[in-house]
């Protein structure tokens, strides 16, 4: 698990399938976390080694699922997979594939499919399911509606700011 520094705090950064298991969040405070895993190792994140991770990761990604590949930082991958999934027989497979792949390689994976980026985007970071969601198409709504106010990638200000006048999620 990894930690930055936050307005003279420190937060969670990046996590992994056992801290999520616990309870675990990227943002919460490294103080927060350790009260629910007191043994928790917690190491200083590395912002320009994750990137330069990323990039390599989406070029390895590029060649095999879509040409259209991105870092997210500071720990995600964009990938427009449209039209490339009869490459793998269905959009399901080619899913299944990437995330054998990745998690095979020891990464911690969350995988959602969308009709929408910001639909993808939100759900891949906000529904820990262990494998790929796929968001039928029409269905963003329904699927953004049940997220928290924090899905919405705002800046953590307004997140919070919202949260205190009340506006709530579903």
């Amino acid at each position: 698990m990894t930690a930055i520094p936050d307005h003279g705090r420190r937060v969670i950064a990046a996590i992994d399938a056992g801290a999520r298991a616990l309870g675990i969040k990227p943002g919460m405070t490294v103080t927060k976390a350790r009260s629910l895993a007191p043994e928790l190792r917690v190491v200083d994140a590395e912002p320009d080694a994750d990137l330069e991770g990323l990039r390599r990761l989406a070029l390895w990604a590029g060649r095999r699922y879509s040409p259209f590949v991105s870092p997210d930082a500071p720990d995600g991958l964009w990938l427009d997979i449209t039209g490339c999934a009869s490459l793998f027989g269905t959009e399901k497979e080619l899913l299944k594939d990437l995330h054998r792949r990745t998690a095979a390689s020891g990464l911690s994976v969350q995988i959602a499919v969308a009709d929408t980026a910001g639909c993808a985007h939100a759900v891949a970071r906000h529904v820990p399911a262990g494998r790929p969601v796929t968001i039928e198409p029409g269905g963003h709504r329904k699927a953004i509606a049940i997220l928290p106010i924090s899905a919405l990638r705002l800046p953590g200000g307004d997140v919070e700011a919202l949260r205190k006048i009340g506006v709530r999620a579903h």
